[in-house]
């Protein structure tokens, strides 16, 4: 699916405030102070590991990437560290040529050998280390630092999404001598070339940046610095109507957005869209007795989708599609016809549920008690939570739920102390080549919180990632959709939409489907 379908639903209007901002001030403004919110605490500081906007709003303005995208015309790349870069033939070496010049914020300069060992720790994490997107790197053979200026990726097997993935903003540049002195140096640290430097994190309160002067881009960041607060989920609206906060990059639901519109008129703006994140929840199959399939189905067959999906997009930040493992109207989806006949997809709830009763029985778990971890955030993941406790109580389930400080939900989800846990799939573009790692065994990637291993899922995603006859990949992903939904490893709900409330004296940022991009704010300036 190309992203132009993703966003085929956004206004014109939109539109226009998205790319152009004020219409009064054509001309970046330099200086200023961009104060904006963030709803939870970053659980670390290491972009590597993380996968949470509660990360990469706070982080990503300190570091650089080997490449980026160009905003106004996303999804195409451009440079970031990278001034250029080649691709052979055969697709098995990438060369990149690094912008000269280039400082970390602790004065050393960045070198070729800052990418190597970068991508080294991302494609190798040291014990220790947790490389949360490792999958995506299990092509590159070796990779080499040629001289000062020029890093050579050698493949063992083409990939056509690794252009796509140098581009992720979760791949950060650190500094060889941080990572030899210590391996987890950005878990606690930030040392980066970004637009902005490192100032203060006052835990539960605010994170500051200010402007780095020896940004390797000329007249770039135009703003002096940056202040982004903690708030509560539920204070988040005041804040913004109190002009505290000039704007909030995660999204807020619809009611927040009504309730600013008639208190603020012309003194805000929204930019909005559907968002390429999937909420899920996760079962732990390394746990009795969902280890079982049939109560892993039941728990799947409980929830109305058909219904529910259109009252919670009202209320929260979902959209009222079914949610599977790809967009709706992705080239290789189920066709609805296909999606009816997988188990809890159908509209037919009665019949749902009392299937699910039924396997309930057959396992032995009529009367089955759990506890659901959740995130203590509102949106959506409180309004998620509540519902889906109402389905499983429906089919006779005793099921509580805790929700944790972000700190303590992600380290719930990285160990696995959970029975079911609500998880999350902040993708940054449409591949299932690259976004379905996630779900191959948990030997394989660390970001399957389901923890399973499943030797038939891994080979069916080698065919759809590298598979050149496009009968035999599309097949391939027929069939790992529907091995996923039928497994029911995880539970798939719905997808997210975003709408950003903004200052409309805040310009140069321009909106994408995804939360984790174009947060550097090197673009962003302020009108005066």
């Amino acid at each position: 699916m190309q992203f132009r379908n993703i966003l085929r639903g956004v206004t014109i209007a939109f539109a226009v405030i998205a790319t152009t901002g004020s219409a009064q001030a054509a001309d970046p403004t330099p200086g200023g102070t961009l104060n904006f919110a963030v709803v939870a605490g970053p659980p670390t500081y290491d972009l590597h590991s993380a996968n949470s906007f509660s990360v990469i709003h706070y982080l990503a303005p300190h570091y650089s990437t080997l490449l980026t995208f160009d905003w106004e015309n996303y999804p195409k790349l451009e440079g970031d560290l990278a001034e250029s870069w080649t691709v052979s033939d055969d697709q098995l070496t990438y060369t990149f040529k690094l912008h000269e010049g280039v400082k970390f914020h602790n004065g050393a300069a960045l070198t070729a050998a800052d990418v190597v060992a970068s991508y080294d720790r991302l494609r190798a994490p040291p014990e220790g280390v947790v490389s949360v997107r490792q999958s995506q790197f299990s092509d590159i053979e070796s990779i080499e630092a040629t001289d000062e200026t020029t890093v050579v990726f050698n493949m063992a097997r083409a990939n056509s999404t690794m252009l796509m993935v140098f581009g992720s903003p979760w791949n950060a540049i650190y500094s060889a001598a941080d990572l030899a002195s210590d391996p987890r140096f950005p878990e606690t640290n930030v040392n980066g070339t970004g637009p902005f430097k490192f100032v203060e994190h006052i835990a539960g309160s605010r994170w500051v940046g200010e402007k780095n002067n020896d940004y390797f881009l000329d007249g770039k960041p135009y703003l002096d610095g940056f202040v982004a607060s903690q708030i509560a989920g539920k204070a988040l609206v005041n804040v913004i109507q109190g002009k505290q906060a000039m704007t909030e990059f995660r999204g807020i639901a619809p009611p927040q957005k009504k309730q600013l519109e008639e208190a603020m008129g012309d003194e805000i703006k929204f930019l909005e869209g559907p968002r390429l994140t999937n909420w899920l929840f996760a079962i732990n199959t390394t746990k009795a007795p969902f280890d079982d399939k049939r109560v892993r189905q039941a728990l799947n067959l409980a929830i109305d989708r058909c219904d529910g999906l259109k009252l919670l997009s009202e209320i929260t930040l979902v959209l009222p599609n079914m949610a599977t493992v790809l967009w709706p109207d992705s080239a290789d989806a189920l066709t609805a016809e296909q999606l009816a006949e997988q188990p809890g997809y159908s509209c037919d709830i009665e019949s749902n549920r009392k299937k699910a009763m039924a396997l309930l029985k057959e396992a032995g778990h009529e009367k089955l008690s759990f506890t659901l971890t959740n995130r203590a955030i509102p949106h959506p993941y409180d309004a998620l939570g509540i519902y889906v406790l109402d389905q499983w109580q429906r089919i006779g389930l005793q099921v509580d739920m805790d929700s944790l400080p972000t700190s303590n939900y992600s380290a719930a989800r990285k160990s696995g102390q959970f029975d079911v846990i609500m998880d999350f799939a902040p993708e940054f573009a449409d591949s299932a080549a690259m976004n379905w790692g996630k779900y191959i065994s948990f030997s394989k990637s660390p970001a399957n919180f389901a923890r399973y291993e499943d030797a038939e899922l891994d080979a069916l995603f080698d065919t759809v990632k590298y598979s050149s006859d496009a009968a035999e990949q599309k097949a391939a992903s027929t069939a790992f959709q529907q091995r996923m939904l039928d497994e029911a490893y995880y539970i798939f709900l719905s997808y997210s939409t975003r709408i950003v409330p903004m200052d409309p004296s805040v310009n140069g940022w321009v909106f994408s489907p995804s939360h984790t991009l174009n947060q550097s704010l090197r673009d962003v300036w302020i009108e005066q």
